[in-house]
């Protein structure tokens, strides 16, 4: 049985989406796998964002005990997607597999960095949609208690986010940090 659910533009959403957004200096260093000058062409972009979604992917999965799915990620054009999505996800319960759709860096208005780190979030979102799923898969489904579900799952992945980011920029401080000198 397949099912899917999608992540909408903050544009459209009745209430704000809240992303944490890094400066390209924090985001470089934060995220060793970019590299700190962003790629010419458009299709390195694309590339680049693919391999990062898709380590966030992998990360994430294991963070979320999902590692008995077969998760898949795939960059699409914004055509491809329901109108005003960032993203979705595709999932078949019996067979354990999923795809996660998410908005290419050529349909996005926002910075390279700010835009990797919406990736990331759609990935989270998706990933969480996945996890919920065995809850609110019986359940009867209306167009109100789809937008109660896209709220939750919102701030579910702001928070993991929100302590991720704190935890790798704490981690980074204090292997930056030199020990203190030790007295004689």
């Amino acid at each position: 049985m397949e099912h899917m659910s999608s992540r909408f533009s903050p544009g459209f959403l009745r209430f704000p989406l809240l992303v944490l957004l890094a400066t390209g200096h924090v985001f470089a260093q934060t995220s060793p796998n970019v590299p700190a000058v962003l790629p010419d062409t458009a299709r390195e972009r694309t590339l680049l964002a693919e391999k990062f979604a898709i380590e966030r992917l992998a990360m994430w999965q294991k963070r979320l005990s999902l590692q008995d799915w077969n998760i898949s990620l795939v960059v699409s054009r914004a055509s491809e997607l329901k109108p005003k999505t960032l993203g979705n996800i595709h999932w078949d319960t019996d067979k354990k597999t999923a795809v996660i759709r998410v908005l290419d860096p050529l349909d996005y208005k926002l910075p390279f960095a700010e835009m990797l780190q919406d990736l990331e979030f759609t990935v989270v979102h998706e990933l969480i949609h996945l996890e919920l799923s065995p809850v609110l898969s019986p359940l009867q489904r209306s167009d109100a208690n789809r937008r109660e579900e896209e709220h939750a799952v919102n701030h579910m992945a702001d928070a993991l986010l929100k302590l991720d980011r704190q935890n790798r920029m704490v981690t980074q401080i204090t292997q930056a940090t030199p020990p203190p000198p030790t007295q004689q």
